[in-house]
C-alpha cells in the first residue's frame, strides 16, 4: 500500500486499506476471545498502522474509517456469529437453546 498511496486518492485508499485490512482482523476472532492481551495488542498496532497508511489526517482515524479497537471487534464479532446461530431454525433441537 505505501507504494501505491501517492498514485491513490485518500478516499481510494481508504477504501483499499478497509478492504484489506478488514478482513485479516477478523479472521479466527473465536481464537482470540478471552486469548492473550498480547496478540490483542499487537493486532491493535497493526490496525492503527493501516489506519495511517490510508489516511492523510492523523487525528481520530479510527473514527474516520469507522473502525472499532480490536478488543471491541472481536466481542463484536462474536456476538453477532452467536445471534446469527440462535435465530437459525435449521439447527438439530439438542443443539438450540
Amino acid at each position: 500500500m505505501c507504494h501505491i498511496r501517492p498514485a491513490t486518492t485518500e478516499d481510494m485508499a481508504k477504501s483499499i486499506v478497509c478492504a484489506l485490512v478488514g478482513s485479516r482482523l477478523d479472521y479466527a476472532n473465536t481464537v482470540l476471545l478471552g486469548g492473550s492481551s498480547k496478540n490483542v495488542t499487537r493486532l491493535q498496532h497493526a490496525q492503527n498502522a493501516a489506519a495511517r497508511v490510508g489516511s492523510t489526517n492523523s487525528t481520530g482515524l479510527l473514527k474516520q474509517l469507522h473502525w472499532l479497537p480490536i478488543e471491541w471487534r472481536i466481542k463484536g464479532k462474536i456476538s453477532c456469529i452467536t445471534y446469527k446461530l440462535y435465530l437459525l431454525p435449521s439447527l438439530p433441537t439438542s443443539i438450540h437453546p
